[in-house]
């Protein structure tokens, strides 16, 4: 079983030339220009684009005349009697935006969740898809919360962290959603949410994907995380927009599944004004707190190689 918040009825039909606003970090891209019949550009700088491989830059030929330069005028000058009009600016067509992720904890569920509240304050019709077997009360209220921003509404059915018979329904889940939703940008969050937003069949105008570690996190060279990079690899041919959260897991994309000719962003987390609150040192301030899950991939070593070296 799982639970779906009601979503809005909001209509959608025919193709989408996407212009994806810069409402804050984490959006779908800046100035990005796709559609549904129309393959994505790759960037001039993408993920592992050869400096060598690129078109050389064309100059003027050095015997063309000079250009006048526009003489210098003074604020005591006239204007000029036919000044050029400002253009107007235009609007961003508002987006169907459906996050896909597997479990509503730690970083990659704040990153979400910070996502989505700036898309919806955008103007943005966003939906969730997730997990509902981890969380706890703290991730329910956290998307009860956010709930009534979202016009596409939160869909929650059980998940697996390891690949599970159990991903097929609920791939057959999101697909039924994605029919009923209609969104125009599917973008999938960590690996288990990256692989369905892959998969999900039919045409969409655009699938983003964001690791969060995930596959990436496995010691490489084990059998693991070969075959993790190798599904990587396939599914890059169903993904538009890669938007890494940080250089670090560009690198190891790049290293370890190799270059992309897709579109390759990548956007930092960032973290909201009111949360650089004063702190007030304490006259003798020897706390050291540790904040994350007890994972090798998390440096808890390093943690510990720390006590012990304050401790000489």
């Amino acid at each position: 079983q799982h639970t779906t918040f009601p979503p809005a009825a909001i209509a959608f039909s025919g193709r989408v030339d996407l212009r994806f606003p810069s409402v804050n970090h984490g959006l779908i891209g800046r100035g990005l220009t796709c559609s549904s019949a129309r393959p994505l550009t790759p960037p001039a700088r993408g993920l592992g684009r050869d400096e060598a491989s690129r078109t050389p830059r064309r100059h003027p030929p050095t015997d063309a005349p000079p250009v006048a330069a526009t003489p210098p005028r003074s604020a005591a000058d006239p204007a000029p009697s036919e000044a050029v009009p400002a253009p107007r600016p235009v609007a961003a067509p508002r987006e169907r935006i459906l996050h896909v992720f597997r479990a509503p904890v730690g970083g990659l569920f704040r990153h979400v969740l910070d996502v989505a509240r700036l898309q919806a304050e955008g103007g943005h019709a966003i939906g969730l898809f997730c997990d509902a077997s981890t969380g706890g009360p703290r991730a329910e209220a956290a998307l009860a919360e956010l709930a009534p921003r979202l016009a596409l509404g939160i869909t929650r059915l059980p998940m697996r962290r390891n690949p599970h018979p159990s991903d097929l329904t609920a791939l057959a889940a999101l697909s039924g959603l994605v029919r009923r939703a209609a969104p125009t940008v599917l973008h999938g969050h960590g690996s288990k949410g990256g692989l369905f937003a892959r998969l999900v069949p039919g045409a969409l105008p655009v699938r983003a994907y964001t690791p969060h570690g995930g596959s990436f996190n496995y010691r490489p060279g084990t059998p693991l995380h070969r075959l993790y990079m190798l599904a990587e690899g396939m599914l890059t041919r169903r993904t538009d927009v890669f938007l890494f959260e940080s250089d670090y897991i560009a690198g190891r994309y790049r290293a370890y599944v190799g270059p992309t000719d897709r579109l390759v962003r990548v956007v930092h987390n960032g973290i909201g004004a009111a949360e650089f609150a004063p702190i007030v040192p304490g006259p003798d301030p020897v706390d050291l707190v540790y904040i994350g899950e007890l994972r090798e991939a998390k440096g808890v070593p390093v943690l510990f190689e720390a006590l012990a070296r304050l401790r000489r």
